[in-house]
């Protein structure tokens, strides 16, 4: 975190901007205390524990909690480096030049000029002086100049530029035969000595690890909806609000793609939001089973994505609900980006006013469902104790609360537990079957709130501690991993000789692939990174192929590289390559840079222990 200035961004960057304050409290201008304030100092430049915890505070109030001391600590120390770095190296920053950067500063000006007032008030909110402040300034403006300088002195070439499109969007001709180590199973020979020996030597493999297995019951509100009443007076209470809100609502279904992380991920991501709204728009009947193919809606994908009626000025995203009230009955719309991804939606009916035998169904639903919700909190306080009173007697909860006992008899891991209850939105289910409290009691464990409200209280009956499988208990793996690993090897070794006599020229009976054509990202989707290396480097001649083996895949591949098919466009693409370059090249020559810095700049070790720790909590 935060190795380079040229990597100063995302969580480094907010690390930095939020510890900044934290310098003016501790640094230069502190009251010196021999080596009792600092955990270690470079040059002038203080690292205390004091500085790490309100950086942490700093961190947590603005909602980046979870970030480590040693993280801190580490940026601290770079940030170190670089002041001094930047005063080695002679760069510094006028008053003028302070001044006029702190007067602009939007949070110190009022009605587009600078108020004295304002600045006032922030150093007081903040409690620093106007030195204090100033030297801050000056620390961030010569950090800037040392990136700029950085910046302004990578130089990329047209021919370095070219060369790094050509690399990165050639095309390799190629056709590839795979060497199946499967039809090699019957050349490996087996007995229970070679087994006993390949078993002592894999013995890891055949590590059982700690499992449980449970009981478990489950209270959801749709089990107490069914038991709830709704009169007519009740109904016409809830008809009258409604009436009074008079707010039109719509009733719709919905699916939604996720925005995705990588810029690869988000482009495909939006190619297939489009491709399901077309696929949708042409059969609206189909929606629902769309929604059960492609939303990630967990919620509303079992029920086809139905989301009932809604109202403007909801809990939904406004581009959502723009789009709704925006479309006619019956129709789908194209998707609709929100922050966290996009929404294909289905307009299924319009009410723009009430009308109470319309909507005497969803009004009972509705009043049922509070009701639920109400019971629920009273059902959770009958479960909490009759869990209690029968801590080793599940059965009898679930008789006591009429839901059914579930019984898990197969043994489940921790990691298996964790899968399956992340699925469920819950992991804290599977914290409490691996607790200690929970291994050691086999008591019921207190009601756990999982996805969509439904409670849950789980029960271990059975514990397996970690242990060994015995030889004569793991035999039938251990001889399929054997097989397998010595078929691989038989199978490699065929083409290692398949590859070497492709080389000398001689015949090879080998079955090929279709030629086909291969990019850098397309090899990388199924090859590995030396592999693709390899790809890279093999330069064929006229009606010479050149081979590489890829021998780290499961099954050895072997790929004849026929011709290098340059990009077209290149001058277009060459903007993006130099800028990819010279970043690169930003960063090897930071990365020198510190390294320089840590040798020519002393540092010293204080009395105080960096806090494995925070203390802002």
């Amino acid at each position: 975190m935060f190795y380079t200035i040229e990597k100063y961004s995302g969580l480094a960057k907010v690390i930095i901007g939020l510890i900044a304050l934290t310098f003016v409290g501790f640094g230069v201008n502190s009251v010196a205390f021999g080596e009792s304030d600092y955990i270690t100092k470079v040059g002038d430049q203080k690292i205390s524990q004091e500085q790490i915890d309100q950086a942490l505070r700093n961190l947590q109030n603005s909602g980046n909690a979870g970030v480590l001391p040693a993280s801190i600590y580490q940026s601290l120390l770079q940030h170190a480096y670089l002041i001094e770095g930047a005063r080695l190296m002679g760069i510094g920053v006028s008053m003028e030049t302070l001044k006029k950067n702190i007067a602009h500063t939007p949070i110190f000006q009022e009605n587009g000029q600078f108020s004295q007032a304002k600045f006032n008030e922030y150093l007081q909110q903040i409690g620093i002086s106007e030195d204090q402040l100033v030297e801050q300034e000056r620390d961030a403006l010569a950090l800037e100049t040392l990136e700029n300088l950085s910046r302004d002195g990578a130089i990329v070439s047209d021919a370095q530029a070219k060369q790094i499109v050509s690399i990165l969007n050639a095309a390799r001709v190629v056709r590839m035969t795979t060497v199946n180590p499967e039809a090699f199973l019957a050349k490996v020979s087996l007995d229970d000595a070679t087994l006993k020996s390949y078993y002592e030597a894999n013995k890891k493999n055949y590590i059982l690890p700690q499992a449980v297995k449970f009981q478990y019951i489950a209270l959801a509100p749709e089990d107490l909806i069914g038991k709830q009443t709704v009169s007519e007076a009740e109904l016409k209470e809830a008809y009258e609000k409604s009436a009074n809100e008079g707010k039109p609502r719509r009733s719709v279904q919905h699916i939604l793609i996720p925005l995705g992380n990588s810029d690869e991920e988000k482009e495909a991501n939006k190619k297939l939001a489009e491709k399901v709204a077309a696929e949708a728009k042409a059969k609206p009947e189909s929606f629902g089973e769309l929604a059960k193919q492609y939303s990630s809606d967990a919620a509303t994908v079992g029920g086809g994505g139905n989301l009932g009626f809604i109202q403007q000025g909801g809990q939904l995203p406004k581009a959502f609900e723009d789009a709704v009230f925006a479309m006619e009955q019956g129709k789908v719309s194209g998707p609709v980006q929100v922050d966290y991804g996009y929404h294909i939606i289905k307009l299924n009916e319009i009410r723009d006013k009430p009308n109470f035998e319309q909507d005497r169904a969803l009004l009972e639903e509705e009043i049922k469902l509070k009701k639920a919700q109400q019971a629920m909190l009273k059902a959770r306080e009958e479960l909490e104790t009759a869990a209690f009173d029968h801590p080793t007697d599940l059965a009898k909860v679930a008789e006591k609360m009429g839901v059914k006992l579930n019984t898990i008899d197969q043994w489940v891991t921790k990691a298996e537990a964790e899968r399956e209850t992340e699925k469920m939105g819950s992991p804290e289910m599977a914290k409490t079957l691996f607790s200690e409290e929970s291994l050691k009691s086999k008591h019921n464990s207190e009601p756990i709130t999982v996805g969509n409200g439904v409670i849950t209280v789980v029960r271990v009956t059975d514990v397996r501690q970690e242990t060994t499988e015995s030889f004569e208990a793991a035999k039938e793996k251990v001889k399929s991993a054997y097989l397998a690993s010595q078929a691989r090897k038989l199978a490699l070794d065929q083409a290692k000789q398949t590859l070497a006599d492709l080389k000398t020229g001689e015949k090879v009976d080998v079955q090929w692939s279709p030629v086909q054509k291969l990019t850098r990202a397309e090899a990388g989707r199924v090859l590995g990174p030396e592999e693709v290396n390899a790809l890279l480097k093999a330069k064929p001649q006229k009606d010479k192929p050149v081979y590489v083996l890829a021998e780290n895949l499961p099954q050895p591949v072997l790929i004849e590289v026929q011709s290098i098919e340059e990009p077209e466009n290149v001058e277009a693409q060459m903007p993006q390559a130099r800028a990819a370059l010279v970043q690169s090249m930003n960063i090897n020559i930071y990365d020198a840079f510190l390294r320089y810095l840590q040798r020519e700049i002393k540092q010293k070790n204080g009395s105080q222990k960096l806090s494995s720790e925070s203390e802002a909590s």
